[in-house]
C-alpha cells in the first residue's frame, strides 16, 4: 500500500497490522497485538526517518528566500496515523517525506502543528 501519509503525522501501515520482517512481506501481515512480536520489533516499527527540504526566510529582503537545504531527523508513530518529531527537524519546511523502518519507499507528509 503506497497511500501517502496524512501528515508528519501519518504513515501507511501504522494501524493494527504491519508487514513482517521476513522475506515474504507482501503476502502476509502480523497483528501488533500478537505476543509473537518482540518489544524490539515494536520499537523499530514505531520509528520513522523524516526527510525535510527547507528554505529559511530572508528577513532583510523579505521577497527573497535563502537557498533550500535538506535535513533528516527521526519521528515516532503515534495514535491516529500521526508522527511526532522535534520542531527543529522540520523548521521552515517546504517539502517533507517520511520512511518507515525496513521500507525504501518515502511517503509525502505535511505538518499539522508546530
Amino acid at each position: 500500500d503506497h497511500t501517502p501519509p496524512s501528515a508528519v503525522a501519518g504513515i501507511p501501515g501504522s494501524g493494527s497490522s504491519r508487514e513482517p520482517t521476513g522475506t515474504d512481506r507482501k503476502s502476509s501481515t502480523v497483528d501488533l497485538n500478537s505476543e509473537e512480536i518482540s518489544p524490539l520489533e515494536t520499537a523499530l516499527h514505531s520509528v520513522v526517518k523524516v526527510f525535510c527540504t527547507s528554505a529559511t526566510p530572508n528577513f532583510f529582503v523579505p521577497w527573497q528566500i535563502q537557498p533550500q537545504m535538506r535535513s533528516t531527523s527521526s519521528g515516532f508513530v503515534i495514535e491516529g496515523r500521526r508522527i511526532i518529531c522535534n520542531a527543529h527537524g522540520i523548521t521552515d519546511q517546504v517539502f517533507i517525506r517520511v520512511r518507515k523502518h525496513g521500507d525504501a519507499t518515502k511517503y509525502r507528509a505535511k505538518v499539522l502543528a508546530t
